[in-house]
């Protein structure tokens, strides 16, 4: 996130803009915040030492290793072995870290929601310097979140929670934290939108449902002009709620 705030105030000095520059400062400090709600326990803390830092980053390899087990098998095909072999760690050294499968798949699913949300942020911090229509660039950005290997674990997840009464134990609660983060955090990165955050909120949810549908359909749909034209329909939409602010 550091790099990247570097490399835009970069750009917007080229550009002679300190107002964006502002802007994007506390578009990043106010994700930072949002990052720190559901930050996931197996993370280093600051106060921590030399080796439970590398305890820590051990931890992220086998949830790195398990997320991409979740997009390639699927959840029901989720086996430790092949998250061993995959994160080249032992078998001492896998439930050293998460004593069961239970606690690895706790663990994943808080990790599956933070770098989801890290992952549009960081996007999202990009487009705020440089896109004069946030509002069809944030929709963008929303649409490759959700074609990303993140969501797609997501997505295992939540299928999987449906009727997996323990998966929807530990699942369900981290989808209800993300979503009140994100509800109560995002619209403030969206000063153009300050005059109606019960219409942020609409056109938030309806980006969301349209996404999911369009990548579950997107096989069967078949035609890149149909998925273009849902987009479409999307973001005009989306600019009429914004509209029904300003001409209020």
């Amino acid at each position: 996130m550091v790099i990247v705030m570097n490399e835009l105030v970069d750009q917007t000095q080229d550009n002679s803009s300190l107002k964006m520059i502002e802007n994007t400062l506390s578009i990043r400090e106010l994700s930072q915040r949002m990052l720190s709600k559901i930050e996931p326990k197996t993370f280093a803390k600051a106060k921590d030492g030399r080796q439970q830092r590398k305890s820590a980053e051990t931890r992220i390899c086998i949830l790195e290793a398990t997320v991409d087990c979740l997009v390639e098998k699927g959840y029901a095909a989720l086996s430790i072995r092949d998250i061993i072999d995959r994160a080249n760690v032992s078998r001492g050294a896998m439930h050293h870290h998460f004593a069961n499968k239970a606690k690895l798949v706790a663990a994943v699913i808080e990790y599956t929601f933070y770098k989801r949300m890290e992952k549009f942020l960081c996007d999202y911090i990009k487009i705020r310097a440089i896109e004069s229509d946030f509002t069809r660039a944030a929709t963008e950005v929303h649409w490759k979140n959700v074609q990303s290997r993140e969501y797609s674990a997501y997505l295992e997840l939540a299928v999987a929670a449906r009727t997996n009464k323990a998966l929807n134990d530990s699942f369900l609660p981290m989808a209800k934290r993300y979503d009140q983060v994100w509800c109560e955090e995002m619209h403030k990165t969206f000063p153009e939108w300050q005059g109606s955050i019960e219409n942020f909120n609409r056109a938030n949810d309806f980006a969301i449902v349209v996404h999911m549908g369009m990548l579950l359909n997107a096989p069967i749909l078949g035609n890149e002009q149909r998925m273009k034209n849902i987009h479409e329909i999307l973001h005009k939409a989306i600019i009429q709620l914004f509209t029904d602010i300003t001409s209020d």
